[in-house]
């Protein structure tokens, strides 16, 4: 579990409450690297209240946007890892950006 990781995710836009808690939970499971994931699909699915159709789908434009990598073939278990800089370029949260940016 990475504190770090998730409070990264916490501070960046990523387009609606489903992908931010799919993000929050791979964050969630990471290393400080943003490595080191491995979810059953189904049980990640149940965690976040939702099917793991909308999982894999969320996942996948992840992977288009560049902000995962998935790692071997898609099974039962996915591994996958956060790629960092990517999830750093995203724009701050409105709350973060008043933070940075107080007057």
């Amino acid at each position: 579990m990475s504190t770090h990781l998730t409070s990264l995710v916490y501070s960046r836009q990523l387009n609606g409450v489903v992908r931010k808690s799919v993000m929050v939970a791979l964050a969630d499971q990471a290393s400080d690297g943003g490595d080191g994931i491995a979810i059953n699909l189904h049980d990640f699915a149940a965690q976040l209240c939702t099917t793991p159709r909308t999982v894999r789908r969320v996942l996948r434009t992840f992977e288009r946007d560049h902000l995962i990598r998935l790692d071997g073939t898609p099974s039962s278990t996915l591994k996958c890892a956060i790629q960092i800089a990517a999830l750093t370029s995203l724009p701050l949260v409105k709350a973060h950006e008043r933070r940075a940016n107080p007057l």
